[in-house]
């Protein structure tokens, strides 16, 4: 009987620990995102007060699929507003118009599927999806979801994900840079749709 009750008061004892262990990881997990999140919406704030491309910029309920909310104005008094999905890379812009990461040369700026999908459905209720890239060299890429000429390049890779710090398949869009309207330390130097001029001397 005595060890019975050894046996129980372990295991409740073991599952104690899991569920603090537990615990810690979720806040570390949101502690993360929720830094990361505040370090993008810094970034795209200081950016629009340089480029002056929305009237108002904000950031999105906690939780929300996006990570910020925008609005601005046409010279005809329309109001134009978006759910925006913010990310860094460590990518630097090639001049022949690819983009160079560590390990690999593209011409897509991938996007993960499900995000690309919260985007669009947020048309509905009448926010243009945009996707804000944060490049090296004081490059910004940013895509309108709703003015892509191309479908994107659909695939399904193996990565690790930092914020849970394990391997998942990541099912991800590749955006083609043609469709990004480009910015230079805070000047447009590439509308979307344009293509890319290869810099002389490339």
């Amino acid at each position: 009987m005595y060890k019975l009750f050894f046996d129980i008061s372990v295991t409740f004892q073991n599952i104690e620990i899991f569920i603090y262990k537990l615990t810690n990881l979720i806040k570390d997990i949101m502690n993360y995102f929720e830094t990361n999140e505040k370090q993008d919406l810094k970034m795209l704030l200081t950016f629009n007060n340089a480029a002056h491309i929305f009237k108002e910029v904000g950031a999105t309920p906690q939780y929300h699929h996006s990570d910020a909310t925008a609005q601005t104005v046409t010279q005809f008094g329309e109001v134009r507003k978006f759910n925006i999905e913010l990310k860094r890379r460590n990518l630097t812009l090639q001049p022949n118009g690819t983009v160079m990461g560590e390990h690999f040369t593209a011409d897509t700026i991938f996007i993960e599927s499900h995000k690309a999908c919260d985007l669009i459905m947020d048309n509905i209720m009448g926010y243009e999806p945009l996707y804000v890239n944060f490049l090296n060299d004081g490059i910004v890429m940013i895509f309108n979801l709703n003015k892509l000429t191309k479908r994107p390049k659909k695939e399904k890779k193996i990565i690790k994900s930092r914020g849970y710090n394990q391997m998942e398949v990541a099912a991800r869009q590749g955006l083609y840079i043609k469709d990004a309207a480009i910015y230079k330390n805070n000047k447009l130097i590439k509308r979307c749709g344009e293509e890319w001029k290869i810099k002389k001397g490339s």
